[in-house]
């Protein structure tokens, strides 16, 4: 194994090697352990940091739970990774820009979740306070990684998916296009919706016309690499366009979630923060 290259971008480190690195993965839902039978050839000095190690395990990803007292406001933030705006003698501002797509930040409210066996006389389990707070101690925070269902962005219909050139079999990663006319922004997805296909199918078309789901598959083995892949190469010079619903891939923003008990059995959270995840992390 080679000296690892740490290079670091805000929050996160990026670790990666020309060589795979000897390292044994373990997994428990979404938490990837790392362990070595020596010590790693590379030193992780920042407190909390990201860590991406250019190896990726598959895992199995939890979704975040909807309880239904969400509450208004819910704010959504999207941040670019952009150097510090540099400024000439002649005053003219000069900014770049650190990666395509930005990273998202989700803020929730909860009003109330119900910690009861029973309610109102009807025998219903509602036991959501238990059931989100159990959902962030199996994450372990911040180092879990998990799918989040958004309202208001899951579903993206006709999206460019790429060109085909007889040869190749697969394309992506997988897209969503939001925004409205020419004011639009496209990023990789996290990671495809693939069950209830009654209500969120997946079509795929060639020059517009829909294809038959057995001559293709979707390869959703990596979060922020969705691929398109045909059994058999299309013929040269079509245009691949898709209909899919998805998720995005977060974390929770922070090591700790505060819950306030306002009455009996009624729990609230005054935040929330989700945020989504780059390719590898």
């Amino acid at each position: 194994m080679t000296d690892a290259v740490v290079t670091q971008i805000e929050a996160e480190i990026w670790i990666t090697s020309d060589t795979n690195p000897t390292f044994v993965y373990t997994q428990n839902d979404a938490e990837v352990w790392v362990t070595s039978d020596r010590n790693p050839w590379f030193e992780v000095t920042q407190y909390e940091a990201e860590v991406w190690i250019g190896e990726l395990l598959t895992v199995t990803l939890p979704v975040y739970p909807t309880p239904p007292g969400l509450s208004f406001s819910v704010f959504w933030n999207p941040t670019f990774a952009t150097l510090p705006t540099q400024v000439s003698a002649s005053k003219a501002e000069i900014d770049i820009l650190l990666a395509d797509e930005p990273i998202h930040e989700f803020e929730l409210t909860y009003d109330f979740l119900r910690n009861t066996t029973t309610w109102a006389g009807e025998g219903l389990a509602l036991n959501e306070f238990k059931n989100f707070m159990g959902f962030f101690l199996r994450l372990k925070a911040n180092v879990g990684r998990f799918l989040f269902w958004h309202p208001d962005d899951n579903r993206t219909l006709l999206e460019p998916v790429g060109t085909t050139d007889g040869v190749a079999t697969d394309f992506g990663p997988l897209t969503r296009t939001f925004g409205v006319g020419d004011n639009v922004g496209v990023e990789t997805i996290g990671y495809i919706h693939d069950t209830d296909l009654g209500t969120y199918p997946i079509n795929v078309y060639l020059d517009g016309v829909l294809q038959s789901s057995a001559i293709y598959t979707i390869d959703s083995t990596y979060p922020k690499r969705q691929m398109l892949s045909f059994l058999i190469a299309p013929t040269t010079g079509q245009v691949i366009t898709a209909d899919y619903s998805y998720y995005y891939y977060v974390k929770f923003a922070e090591d700790n979630l505060s819950f306030e008990k306002f009455m009996s059995m009624l729990w609230t959270i005054k935040r929330v923060t989700l945020r989504s995840l780059r390719f590898g992390t």
